[in-house]
């Protein structure tokens, strides 16, 4: 993560922090934990060598479940402060837990809520699955399979609905093969450590076990937005093996770390991962607004360019960090270059 150094008593706010990214290369996602303030807001300015962005403002942050979510830019300096509320910032709050089931889903067709017992996780655990029409009646065909994984304050009921319904709309439109659609619960984990062990050691083999899944990877997706758009990439670098394409939306690369140590990592699990992107066909489409970090793949894209693994990169024009956006601009080419490399 990239060092963190809280500006108490230093500024005309109580409650500012600063999060730098000295590296020349890599963006860094970080959950960053709020404690000790009221305030469920921060507002942002960054620094760059960019002489058009020397503390320029860039938006409020929310803060939700006691953490704050920012994807600090490649050689930046951003400092957040408190946006005062009508409770005053000092007033300390109860901070709420993760809630790892939430059965409350949209009434849809198809959509249903499960609940999973986790080892890796050592407690309950929930997911949505959408089933596509003609599941329950052709009961010899099998589907190819889409993992979607939300973003930070999100679970696995959030988007559900909602990207099963446009999952729908592909399909009818011959963009994308009759597919099950699967929304885990990713907490704020960034769908690294125990969430990681949990999807890609239990919850695939549990899907392949209860569903009529097509269990290879070439049958298997990755999908997610924010938080859930950068877990799609880092799931399809640390486990190649498992899938054969990944969509991003509003996301990026790196860790929550920002060292040598982690780069070098993430540097050899990609060279890793080539030959077996390779062997299997694999896909990345990446989509970021162009107020939304657009160069976040550009260094990933270039890598795999030379390396000629397919891979789309796109700018949305005046678009923020907000899905609904993504949704509407973006999703339907999403799913139709998922649907190019699942096979059925």
């Amino acid at each position: 993560m990239p060092v963190i150094a809280f500006a108490k008593g230093s500024s005309d706010s109580e409650d500012a922090f600063v999060v730098t990214n000295m590296t020349e290369r890599w963006d860094k996602p970080c959950i960053i934990t709020i404690t000790g303030t009221d305030a469920t807001e921060f507002k942002a300015f960054r620094t760059s060598e960019d002489e058009s962005e020397k503390y320029k403002e860039i938006g409020t942050f929310k803060v939700e479940d006691g953490k704050l979510l920012y994807d600090a830019p490649a050689g930046t300096v951003t400092t957040f402060f408190a946006v005062p509320n009508e409770r005053g910032a000092n007033n300390q709050r109860p901070r709420r837990e993760i809630k790892w089931v939430n059965p409350d889903i949209k009434e849809m067709p198809g959509l249903s809520h499960h609940i999973l017992q986790s080892k890796s996780l050592g407690h309950e655990v929930g997911y949505s699955v959408w089933t596509p029409p003609g599941y329950e009646k052709n009961t010899g065909k099998k589907y190819p399979v889409i993992y979607f994984l939300h973003g930070a304050g999100g679970n696995e009921s959030a988007d559900a609905a909602g990207f099963s319904d446009w999952a729908k709309k592909a399909i009818e439109a011959g963009n994308l093969p009759p597919v099950i659609c699967v929304f885990p619960n990713g907490g704020m984990s960034g769908y690294r450590g125990e969430v990681e062990t949990m999807i890609v050691d239990e919850l695939i083999s549990t899907m392949d076990k209860n569903y009529r899944t097509i269990s290879k990877a070439k049958s298997r997706a990755l999908a997610g937005f924010s938080m859930g758009g950068a877990g799609s990439v880092y799931l399809s670098i640390m486990h190649p093996e498992l899938f054969c394409c990944a969509g991003s939306m509003g996301g990026g690369i790196g860790g929550r770390r920002s060292n040598p140590e982690y780069e070098a990592q993430i540097n050899q699990a990609i060279e890793k991962a080539i030959p077996v992107w390779k062997k299997n066909k694999f896909g990345f489409f990446m989509v970021n607004g162009d107020n939304d970090r657009p160069d976040a793949f550009k260094d990933f894209s270039s890598k795999l360019n030379t390396e000629k693994i397919d891979n789309k990169v796109v700018v949305l024009p005046d678009t923020k960090h907000n899905l609904g956006l993504y949704y509407e601009r973006s999703v339907m080419d999403l799913l139709a270059f998922l649907g190019k490399h699942l096979e059925n």
